[in-house]
């Protein structure tokens, strides 16, 4: 509907004397309105991402060394694989990878890692050593 105001400006799908709005204002807030909601969705979906539903995306662990030569003190571990029994390996990023493992209860195996062998994984997230990774928008 398009309707010429007393000013000579035209007015398209709106009204100038009380009367509803017209098809072209509400296709144009619907799509607002849809467009906002998907933005939300997908933002809410991004924040809980996960690679292995359920499983934290990496874990920080303090590492025992006996002899004193290794060159770290922690060490982080990214989720590599889902076992078939139902456990997930994580793996360093070091040229010579260590592993561990979380059984299906969310046990931490990992012999060699003074602060998280045999404690729930739940209570690594909770102390802020299990974690998810994150995307950002890159800044233009």
């Amino acid at each position: 509907m398009i309707q010429r105001h007393h000013s000579n400006r035209y007015a398209i799908g709106s009204s100038l004397h009380g009367r509803s709005p017209g098809v072209l204002t509400i296709a144009v807030m619907l799509a607002v309105m849809l467009a906002v909601l998907l933005t939300a969705l997908f933002t809410a979906a991004i924040a809980r991402a996960e690679i292995i539903p359920g499983m934290p995306d990496a874990i920080v662990c303090s590492v025992k060394d006996p002899t004193g030569v290794l060159p770290w003190e922690r060490m982080v571990f990214y989720v590599s694989a889902q076992l078939r029994d139902g456990d997930t390996l994580y793996k360093s990023a070091t040229s010579d990878p260590v592993l561990l493992k979380i059984s299906e209860q969310g046990v931490i195996n990992a012999a060699n890692l003074a602060d998280c062998d045999g404690r729930p994984v739940d209570e690594l997230r909770k102390e802020g050593k299990a974690f998810n990774l994150t995307m950002t928008r890159a800044s233009s």
